[in-house]
């Protein structure tokens, strides 16, 4: 008995473990300089009929189900919790709404000023 336990032990690790789908559009984002990330960001809060003046920081927060979360800091019209979908598509809630609806908190964000593709003179 203890040799079948090992032997379905063994074949257990052996198995290629399932691989979580990626989601492309996610990782472009990841890819884009820090103010291309800010733009897109703050248009998919004014496409979801929030209100983002200027996005001044994100935060890439991980993946929550099958979307990727990012948290964005306006400075104007509050902080979004952005939930980015595999198509393109994205979810936008207000972080000061985002605990009622039993989703994950939004976490502050370093303001850093946004890097440039400018080269320096």
């Amino acid at each position: 008995m203890a040799r079948f336990v090992l032997i379905a032990i063994a074949a257990l690790g052996a198995a290629p473990l399932a691989a979580a789908p990626v989601n492309a559009f996610n990782q472009r984002l990841l890819a884009l300089d820090k103010v291309n990330q800010l733009a897109i960001l703050r248009q998919s809060i004014d496409d979801g009929q929030g209100k983002c003046a200027h996005a001044i920081a994100a935060a890439y927060r991980g993946a929550y189900k099958n979307l990727e979360r990012w948290d964005v800091a306006c400075d104007r019209g509050g902080n979004y919790g952005v939930f980015v979908g595999p198509d393109g598509t994205s979810q936008i809630r207000s972080c000061a709404d985002i605990g009622a609806l039993a989703l994950p908190a939004c976490q502050p964000i370093s303001a850093a000023a946004p890097q440039s593709r400018k080269s320096p003179r």
